[in-house]
């Protein structure tokens, strides 16, 4: 008889609990608006209530949900200034992981997703456009071989797109976002890290000014990268 193998931990069924939350919530699964029971999803996932609520408190930790008392959690809504923010993280981490995969050359899996997200642009498919663009952002991050940096791009877009809000098709152009990205693509190709990193600080800059003006309906600070990009010195 085989021996049965060791059950899991709680740590790792509260991380598992987490990621599939995060990942129900960045789908948009789990959409703003609407307030969540613990207990269905406790149910739903197979768990009991606890797990669930060590992973929201981690959830909400990082700014993608709000958790109310005796009353289950909704997804965290973003500010015009919470945005932008986040748009500063991004643009100076992303700007030199785009100076430095240009540095090591090479462009990992970075065309395979350029290829999706050109195919999802012909079919105006804003959810798998935004899949690929993720993909496309992370594996150029993969390239600049940064853990940390990685990571916490990634929580940074958690925050942005768990809340529906897309630039695609919408405030910009098909043909504008393929044609940033396939810029970005060629300069880390041809090892040109300036082009790289300008290329990239161009494309986060642009596509904050829209998301920022969809989001609220207003104009934005022209000053808002002022220091974090040389685009905007």
């Amino acid at each position: 008889m085989t021996e049965a193998p060791p059950p899991i931990e709680r740590r790792s069924v509260v991380a598992q609990v987490r990621d599939r939350l995060r990942g129900d919530i960045t789908s948009g699964r789990l959409t703003t608006g609407t307030l969540y029971s613990v207990n269905v999803i406790a149910t739903e996932l197979g768990v009991s209530r606890t797990p669930v609520r060590e992973a929201l408190l981690q959830l909400s930790e990082l700014g993608l949900i709000e958790v109310h008392r005796n009353r289950g959690f909704t997804i965290a809504n973003v500010s015009q200034a919470e945005l932008l923010e986040i748009f500063q993280l991004r643009l100076a981490i992303e700007t030199a992981a785009a100076r430095r995969a240009a540095h090591l050359g090479g462009s990992g899996a970075m065309a395979e997703h350029m290829a999706a997200m050109a195919a999802a642009a012909e079919a105006e498919d804003r959810r798998a456009f935004m899949e690929a663009d993720r993909a496309f952002h992370d594996a150029l991050l993969e390239l600049a071989a940064n853990k940390r940096a990685r990571e916490a791009v990634s929580v940074a877009r958690d925050a942005i797109f768990s809340r529906g809000v897309s630039a695609s098709g919408k405030e910009r152009t098909w043909s504008d976002l393929v044609a940033e990205h396939q810029e970005l693509l060629a300069a880390v190709q041809e090892s040109d890290p300036a082009r790289a990193a300008a290329a990239m600080s161009r494309h986060l800059i642009n596509t904050a000014d829209a998301l920022a003006t969809q989001t609220t309906g207003s104009g934005v600070d022209p000053d808002w990268a002022l220091g974090w990009s040389d685009q905007r010195a």
